[in-house]
């Protein structure tokens, strides 16, 4: 692990100072009314109470942060039913909602603080730069299902809202640092985090960060790393300043810089070679600003204006690639009556980026720009003295891409006496294309001659991007129980049934012979031309039931049970071709199971535990087995400033959790990690 990480860590363990009252993001745990009733903003873009919106919608407290010991976004999203996590490699994650998990998982839409982190060029989110503190992180909020009649076109299996606390919350300073060794390969790696925070006069306050981390490689079978892992650092700020008791300014940014390095292999295939053997050195970097404005009036009604501006470089695949996004937002929340409230808004992105190929991936336009206009209008209606709601919405939307897109959805919930409810929803939402889908041009290799297996003729073998694709649509119908017994148990169940038509697959194109002239003038037929086409040919349905339920034994004891089992069947055409990594590109792979259970207990008010178990079904199109998983914590608490914690992860040994399907790489197992990291606030 790096010099500088053991030195932080030696630091926050030794020092010893007072906190001060300042210090308002204490280690103190939520209270079994904010567990049970959060508040979310994600399902109807204004405040209201988790277990009254008429979505599938899950929180990530900062009780459920601290005590799993968790430090990436991915690791805390294994928390959620019917979300897929899935390490890849060292440094690449595949997270995914309701199916269709790979690299770039396309169908769920990411926000930190409103800003969508979802990358238009490659359709989907790169996890590994996305390294907000989780010490930073207010909650995390996930509606599972559609999203799209707030959010626009992607947010289609559902949508991931970051939500980091306010400046005003983490006041004083904080420094983290982690230190943790493999068990097998016996890699080292690490983590570190130093936050200030303070006042700017007497209605602002501002928040300064640096955070990086030393990521291990996965292993092979016989538990020898690939390479050397990655490392990466980022910085930013955030600013926030109440003038008055009706306005609300905030201003923040973010930088990142990482290196990694990527194992390739041959692709296996008898007498096709698309590259050799390597390892190599990659990059990326990014950086963020996002400025926001609320005015709230004394009744309620609430204006925000909203802009921000993203760009992200990554050069992975033998392919330099910038993608710049400017996006501005306004929303008008107002109420007719005490029955009848009005949300709507308009926005406006711009999209640009740039592909330069030194490798075996290329585009056929190496830039691209793109303008994205939209607007949204949702009517939400109360009756029966509150106990019925009902929202009916649309989003409106014209891309560069698919032209004009309409995405309306109806949601309903019944609150009934005696802590329960029930609600019903059906949506419709659509994924755009990717330029990575509109524009690849790669030419996969030669596949040599086999006369004796009927191949007379060797076969050039390319894939190729269609232009004009049609965007992927779903019609979702969903249904959900929510039920709470007292303080001390809370049931929260999901079914579900996605209808996905128009979604891009690969099949073969038309056979072109190449066939110089001969001789005395007649074509001499050499090989064959054989090019495999991203259409819009696929069709399927899930169906599926997710289901959470939280027990309070007691004051000091928690235990959270979460599961999904799902059914997902397609076209006839797609089963002919997902056994090949090509289709697993837009079909990705998902298991048909998932079930954890976590309990904490708190021995004292210093020592507290964490025990999680989880078991995930096989991947059935790539061969991976199911595993079961068990991770240890155990934190205690030296003052009411400083803290250590001892973590064991992956404690029943090595498994394989996910293939990499972008680019052919060897086949990584997970470790067994054992990391001590101490915090200090001062």
């Amino acid at each position: 692990m790096s010099y500088y990480v053991w030195r932080i860590m030696l630091a926050t363990v030794v020092g010893s100072y007072y906190c001060p009252a300042a210090c308002a993001d204490d280690l103190t745990a939520l209270s079994f009314e904010e567990l049970l009733s959060a508040e979310v903003t994600s399902v109807a873009k204004r405040p209201q109470s988790a277990d009254e919106a008429a979505a599938a919608v899950f929180v990530i407290t900062q009780d459920d942060i601290r005590k799993t010991g968790a430090h990436t976004i991915p690791e805390l999203l294994r928390l959620v039913p019917g979300l897929e996590v899935a390490e890849i490699d060292a440094n690449n994650t595949a997270v995914s909602a309701r199916g269709f998990n790979w690299r770039f998982s396309n169908k769920l839409l990411v926000l930190v603080d409103g800003r969508a982190v979802y990358q238009s060029l490659w359709s989907g989110v790169l996890w590994d730069q996305q390294l907000t503190p989780v010490e930073d992180i207010d909650r995390i909020e996930v509606v599972r299902g559609p999203g799209a009649t707030l959010y626009g076109a992607n947010a289609v299996n559902g949508v991931v809202n970051i939500v980091t606390k306010h400046a005003a919350d983490t006041l004083g300073g904080l420094a983290v640092a982690e230190g943790g060794v493999t068990t097998v390969s016996e890699q080292g790696f690490g983590r570190f985090m130093a936050r200030r925070g303070g006042r700017l006069g007497a209605r602002g306050a501002f928040r300064l960060y640096v955070t990086g981390n030393d990521t291990p490689s996965l292993v092979d079978e016989d538990g020898e790393p690939f390479n050397d892992g990655g490392r990466a650092v980022q910085t930013g700020f955030r600013v926030d300043w109440e003038p008055n008791d009706r306005d609300a300014f905030t201003l923040q940014g973010d930088y990142q810089d990482l290196d990694f390095e990527v194992s390739l292999s041959s692709t296996g295939l008898p007498g096709l070679t698309l590259i050799e053997d390597q390892t190599s050195a990659q990059e990326g970097d990014g950086f963020n600003l996002l400025g926001r404005w609320t005015r709230t009036w004394p009744q309620g009604d609430t204006l925000t204006v909203q802009s921000y501006f993203n760009r992200t470089t990554r050069f992975e695949f033998d392919v330099m690639t910038e993608e710049n996004t400017f996006d501005i937002d306004i929303s008008h929340y107002f109420s007719w009556t005490e029955q009848f409230e009005t949300i709507w808004g308009v926005g406006y992105r711009s999209v640009n980026d740039e592909a330069a190929s030194q490798g075996f991936i290329s585009f056929q336009e190496p830039s691209f720009n793109a303008d994205l206009f939209s607007a949204f209008v949702q009517q939400d209606a109360s009756f029966l003295k509150n106990r019925l709601r009902v929202s009916v919405g649309s989003k409106f939307e014209h891309n560069d891409f698919t032209g004009f897109e309409v995405q309306p959805s109806l949601r309903a919930i019944w609150v009934g006496k005696d802590d329960w409810s029930a609600w019903g929803a059906i949506s419709r939402a659509v994924r755009t294309p990717s330029r990575f889908e509109s524009s690849l041009d790669v030419d996969l290799g030669r596949l040599d001659a086999d006369p004796a297996n009927g191949a007379p003729l060797p076969v050039e073998l390319s894939l190729r991007g269609d232009p004009s694709l049609e965007a992927e649509d779903l019609l979702a119908f969903e249904i959900g129980v929510r039920k709470a017994w007292g303080r001390r148990v809370a049931l929260d169940l999901t079914g579900y049934s996605h209808r996905y038509q128009d979604l891009f697959e690969v099949l073969p194109g038309d056979v072109l012979l190449l066939a110089p002239v001969g001789p005395g003038g007649a074509t001499v037929p050499v090989a064959v031309d054989q090019p495999l086409l991203i259409t819009n040919a696929g069709k399927a349905q899930i169906h599926g039931l997710e289901a959470a339920l939280q027990i309070y034994p007691a004051d000091d004891w928690t235990v959270k049970l979460a599961g999904d089992v799902k059914t997902l069947n397609f076209n006839e055409s797609i089963e002919a071709n997902t056994d090949t990594n090509l289709n697993r590109l837009f079909q990705g792979d998902t298991p048909e199971y998932q079930f954890s259970v976590r309990t904490d207990y708190d021995v004292s008010s210093a020592l507290t535990t964490t025990l999680w178990l989880r078991r995930v079904g096989a991947l059935t199109q790539s061969e991976t087995e199911a595993y079961t998983d068990i991770d240890l914590r155990v934190g205690y608490r030296l003052s009411p400033r400083a803290e250590i914690t001892v973590s064991a992860d992956n404690l029943l040994g090595k498994r394989r959790e996910f293939p990499s399907e972008l680019y052919p790489a060897p086949f990584g197992f997970v470790e067994r990690r054992v990391s001590l990291s101490a915090s200090i606030r001062f």
